[in-house]
């Protein structure tokens, strides 16, 4: 779907010019998409400025469709059902010359970014870099362009319009967002640089578009080394960044900050690094205690070079856990799962998988002698704390069955379908929710006026996920909870919408619900909303359905 943009300009020139009382001239291709072209010169010592057609007339003031706007230092000028062809902007002067060409029309070069393949399984995707790409190194490329999906050429120019290097880019790729999405591998220049794309309309027309602003490389990456799932709250926690410079020998500060207060100090202050070293820079972050459970803040970290001009950064999204959370159970098994005991034998049994939110768990039941060992592995969903799993433990080494999923929390198998055969399950707007990420339409869902009590369980696989106690009116037109039922769900990082996001999925089935925001009522303060189409009802008076398998 084309993004509206409004009155749909774009540029079909930029560039940045140093005059010394020379002329410089631009070519502007206008093809059969464009209904007005825009041009504006800005300059320090203005001289002659001129605009000619395609047959070399020249554009004056009280021609039809004509305006022409004169300013102490620039000039502005707009032409109407322009003619299609090679236009030609002449500037003269002294002093930097900002010269720029846009046009109403539906072409037009609509994003680019480097980005960095990455996600969860099956959700796998190209998602924008958080700092600036490395010079001399392979990078990945994005671009998305509107009105034309083939016989493209990207280039590099320079601020002033020249060619650094040509580049490809191709549509198709699997893992890209939309079919208008280009990917490419390319080694950027390590010179400021603009983004021009030329190719011909469906008419045959040549044309030319700009993507907006100056990109630049780094010698420095800056990367997350160390992510916390969670940070504790009382508890200082550490989130340590790998620094790398791919440049001459540097020596680097550091500057960090976030957006809830919570930031420490940074160790160290500075660093020296020769060309290709690594080190590591460590951030110190405080949630206070009672800091609601799942307050989210942002990490910014900022390397700049101090012998050779240079930055980068690298951002991280985290959330507030409470301390000592039960640990989740979710991906726990048992080693080994079945066994067979001699009489009067002792074999020890672990479960292993276990996290907790700062550290890995391992559970286990030892010297058992007992002539039958059976494994169960469902259960109920009924919370459990350490000392009640102990005490459960033994109750069940007396009564001859072991439970290696400790019950404290949710536990399932995990389910893992190929996409294909979702799509045969689910009807096609489910579908496109849970397993392509996309977003239903808001006030479309019915679910927005249930109001009888139940459970809403995920319509992929079955599993509860929100309780209709948890689930309240939040006027944005998506079903909202203020809470999910324990181990429900699982979170990642999402940029889709550049900002950072909290995308939140099935802990069973991966399908995608919704995005977690920190504007919900107490006591939790967050708001789960969620696509209808991802979830299903089932009102209390009625059985669960079986857990799809």
């Amino acid at each position: 779907m084309r993004p509206l943009v409004r009155n749909d300009v774009h540029l079909l020139l930029q560039a940045s010019v140093e005059l010394v009382g020379n002329v410089a001239a631009y070519k502007i291709p206008v093809d059969d998409s464009v209904m007005q072209i825009n041009i504006s010169v800005g300059m320090v010592s203005k001289g002659i400025i001129s605009l000619k057609r395609p047959g070399g007339s020249l554009v004056q003031v009280g021609q039809p469709g004509v305006s022409i706007t004169d300013t102490v230092g620039a000039r502005v000028l707009t032409v109407s059902t322009p003619a299609m062809g090679e236009w030609t902007i002449g500037v003269s002067g002294t002093g930097t010359t900002l010269i720029a060409a846009s046009a109403s029309t539906p072409l037009y070069l609509h994003k680019f970014d480097f980005v960095t393949l990455t996600g969860r399984t099956e959700h796998v995707g190209y998602f924008p870099l958080e700092g600036n790409p490395i010079s001399g190194k392979t990078q990945t490329m994005r671009a998305s362009l509107f009105g034309v999906d083939n016989g493209l050429q990207f280039s590099f120019r320079r601020p002033n319009g020249s060619l650094i290097a040509p580049f490809s880019m191709v549509a198709g790729n699997l893992n890209a967002a939309a079919k208008q999405d280009f990917i490419g591998e390319v080694v950027p220049p390590s010179e400021t640089f603009l983004i021009y794309v030329n190719g011909v309309t469906a008419t045959g027309r040549p044309f030319q578009r700009v993507y907006p602003g100056q990109q630049s490389t780094s010698a420095v990456e800056v990367r997350l080394s160390s992510d916390p799932s969670a940070v504790p709250a009382g508890r200082q926690t550490r989130v340590a960044f790998s620094i790398t410079n791919y440049g001459p020998a540097n020596t680097f500060s550091f500057s960090a900050l976030d957006t809830k207060g919570f930031l420490v100090g940074t160790a160290p202050a500075a660093i020296a690094l020769g060309p290709d070293e690594s080190k590591t820079v460590t951030i110190s972050v405080l949630a206070p205690a009672g800091t609601p459970e799942g307050t989210q803040f942002s990490i910014t970290l900022v390397a700049t070079g101090t012998l050779a001009p240079t930055t980068n950064l690298a951002v991280v999204t985290l959330s507030v856990d409470i301390t000592n959370r039960n640990p989740v159970c979710s991906a726990a098994s048992a080693n080994p799962s079945v066994i067979r005991i001699p009489n009067h034998k002792m074999v020890p049994v672990s479960v292993v998988g276990a996290a907790s939110s700062t550290a890995s768990v391992t559970i286990s039941a030892s010297n058992l002698s007992v002539p039958r060992l059976i494994v169960v592995r469902r259960f109920n969903g009924a919370k459990m704390n350490r000392r009640h799993m102990l005490t459960n433990l033994a109750r069940v080494c007396a009564s001859l069955v072991l439970l290696p999923f400790v019950n404290v929390a949710r536990a399932f198998e995990k389910l893992v379908r190929p996409h294909d055969q979702w799509k045969k399950i689910l009807p096609a707007a489910s579908y496109a929710v849970l397993f392509e990420e996309g977003t239903e339409r808001p006030g479309s869902s019915p679910l927005n006026a249930e109001k009888r009590k139940g459970t809403f369980v995920c319509a992929a696989c079955n599993l509860p996920l929100f309780k209709s106690e948890q689930k309240y009116e939040s006027g944005t037109g998506w079903p909202s909870f203020y809470d999910v039922m324990p181990g429900a769900v699982e979170r990642k990082r999402d940029f889709k919408m550049l900002l950072p996001r909290t995308e939140y999925h099935c802990a069973r089935c991966g399908g995608h619900q919704g995005h977690i925001f920190e504007d919900g009522p107490k006591p939790t303060g967050l708001r789960y909303c969620n696509n209808g189409v991802a979830l299903s009802f089932v009102p209390s008076d009625q059985t669960l359905p079986e857990l799809r398998a």
